[in-house]
């Protein structure tokens, strides 16, 4: 169960960076990309809790299979951690809903019981969007992405994994060019 999935609008501030520099023992700090990237991994790791294992969100994660719902098209994607642990989250695609294109964390379709919106178009969506698209890109590499996306667009995919991926991307790519 996710009990808190927002970020601290200062995560990435320099007395934040500082503070945890100190504490880990590091003598000076050095404001860098790479140690924001640690920082914001550091915080998505503790605030970000599924359902199915109730244990910390360990990135990346691996798609693991893809559920097509009949209801417009809603995708349930069931993923492992880095630990192996499981967590579920869905793409709404419903017909006649205020929520089209959003994501659901813990759960395979939006109207299962523990369903929990990630508001759209938010910091915490393209976080969580980000790292599941470095996740992707470590799964199937940038040329196999490339691939899934062109045989979608000629609809020429035969899985549901593929279709799942593809419109995944897609929906990366739009929001977050």
């Amino acid at each position: 169960m996710i009990t808190k999935y927002s970020i601290s609008n200062g995560f990435n501030s320099p007395p934040l960076v500082a503070k945890l520099a100190k504490a880990s023992g590091l003598k000076s700090v050095i404001n860098t990309p790479l140690l924001a990237a640690g920082c914001f991994i550091f915080f998505l790791t503790l605030l970000l809790t599924t359902e199915v294992t109730a244990a910390p969100l360990s990135w990346p994660i691996q798609v693991r299979s893809v559920q097509l719902y009949d209801d417009g098209g809603s995708i349930g994607y069931v993923t492992t951690d880095a630990k192996d642990q499981t967590f579920l989250f869905c793409l709404d695609r419903r017909l006649q809903t205020s929520t089209y294109n959003s994501i659901y964390l813990n759960t395979l379709h939006p109207k299962r019981e523990g369903a929990k919106l990630l508001e759209k178009n938010t910091r915490t969506e393209k976080d969580f969007l980000t790292h599941v698209k470095s996740s992707l890109d470590i799964q199937f590499g940038l040329i196999g992405e490339k691939e899934i996306l062109k045989k979608y667009k000629k609809d020429q995919t035969r899985s549901e994994l593929e279709i799942g991926i593809a419109v995944l991307l897609s929906i990366i790519d739009e929001r977050y060019k």
